[in-house]
């Protein structure tokens, strides 16, 4: 018998009914009737097709990462970005370092170096000339929602602050040269779309009920930026508003919403974004007073006279990042949906990313969006051939890792890093 099979087997069984439920992500107690006539008001045809008379120069960026807790306690790792046009255009970055993570196992800074030089490739190809579609691996709307604070580490402290500076000039530079930037994520387990059709049912609910929309809406906010009140504020309503405020806590993706109900290929209701709560807080403080925000949240760094100066010129600029507006896309039935961000201003929407505390419908057109999205379109296998092709030249292997990146790393510090037990990959 294979070894804990017969554990697993037993633990697997007694879990059984939790599990269930937990799986059925498309269950949604008393509300599916209506909450599908709420997703049809939001969800648009649109048939997806190539169109060989579409002229734009693309611009695909994707990255990838490799790391190893070396055996001194430290992390040793190699992030990497390309950039590739579709006339061949290649641009790449590479960065590479040795720290010590105090807390967790590093890869949360090792996600933002990723991002933070794929924000430096499309910098290098604006910067070089180009003027034709970006497209990003993943979401703009999470990038800007990030939280300026102090890494736990030894010499990245206040790397936040290097990732912002250059998220700012990505953005100051695609909007003056008027380059779309479309953020694109395949399998994306965001809710803001689910989020908004459960806020117009407790507001359409709660207003029958005899409330008022504005006070429906407050106890929106202060269940999601303080969930410990939740409890107290679900007590006293209604059993049916109720339902509905249970079901927004228990948050599930939106992709499992629009399986669920979509008829037809399309899109979903474009939507203006909310930052998370502790976003809104962290940049209204870095807006009202930069020096007490930065001594908060970056205590070692700001012991440097030097990094005050640098990064008060940051994150007194950060209240004016774009909105984003964001929408998801089925381009084909049987398909897993798209995320797609799109910064604003490429709407003609002046609206800054702080501004928001709920995500609202715009009524903008986002056909160029789609029909971009559509020619790169290879079907279920390659959601886009651009971004597909650039995410097989940039990843890493842990065989080139091993034998390029880290043997040279050795070398360095004139030591095998490995910690016992560490296997390498071996060749035939």
């Amino acid at each position: 018998m294979p070894e804990f099979i017969d554990l697993y087997i037993r633990d697997l069984f007694s879990k059984a009914n939790v599990l269930r439920s937990l799986y059925n992500l498309h269950e949604d107690h008393g509300l599916s009737n209506v909450l599908g006539d709420y997703f049809d008001k939001y969800w648009v045809e649109f048939k997806f097709s190539k169109d060989s008379s579409i002229d734009f120069n693309v611009f695909a960026v994707d990255s990838s990462s490799r790391h190893l807790n070396t055996g001194n306690g430290g992390i040793f790792y190699v992030a990497r970005a390309l950039g590739l046009t579709g006339s061949g255009d290649v641009y790449r970055r590479v960065d590479c370092g040795f720290d010590f993570c105090f807390t967790g196992n590093g890869s949360e800074f090792i996600g933002r170096v990723m991002e933070w030089l794929e924000h430096l490739t499309i910098i290098d190809a604006l910067n070089s000339g180009f003027r034709g579609v970006v497209l990003l691996d993943g979401s703009i709307y999470g990038r800007l929602s990030h939280v300026p604070l102090e890494f736990n580490l030894t010499s990245n402290k206040d790397f936040m602050i290097k990732y912002f500076d250059d998220l700012i000039k990505l953005m100051d530079l695609c909007r003056r040269f008027k380059v779309p930037l479309i953020g694109v994520s395949k399998g994306s387990v965001s809710h803001f779309f689910r989020d908004f059709l459960f806020g117009l049912l407790a507001v359409d609910v709660g207003v029958k009920l005899g409330f008022d929309a504005l006070s429906i809406k407050n106890w929106i906010f202060k269940i999601f930026d303080a969930r410990r009140s939740a409890a107290n504020i679900l007590s006293g309503l209604p059993e049916d508003l109720k339902k509905i405020f249970i079901g927004l806590i228990h948050r599930k993706p939106d992709f499992q919403l629009i399986l669920r109900y979509s008829k037809s290929t399309g899109y979903t209701f474009p939507l203006l974004l909310n930052p998370p709560p502790r976003t809104i807080r962290a940049f209204k403080l870095a807006e009202r007073n930069p020096i007490d925000f930065l001594k908060a949240a970056f205590p070692y760094s700001s012991l440097s006279g030097g990094f005050i100066d640098w990064a008060v010129n940051v994150v007194s600029k950060l209240k004016d990042l774009p909105a984003i507006i964001s929408f998801h896309v089925l381009p084909s039935l049987g398909d897993i949906p798209m995320r797609i961000d799109v910064p604003a201003w490429f709407f003609d929407v002046d609206e800054k990313f702080i501004n928001f505390k709920w995500p609202e419908a715009i009524d903008v057109d986002v056909t160029p969006i789609l029909n971009i999205l559509s020619a790169g379109y290879c079907g279920l296998d390659n959601h886009n051939v651009w971004l597909t092709s650039v995410d097989r030249m940039v990843r890493l292997g842990r065989r080139v890792f091993e034998d390029m990146y880290l043997s040279k790393f050795e070398e360095i510090v004139n030591a095998k890093v490995t910690s016992r037990g560490y296997r390498r990959v071996r060749y035939p």
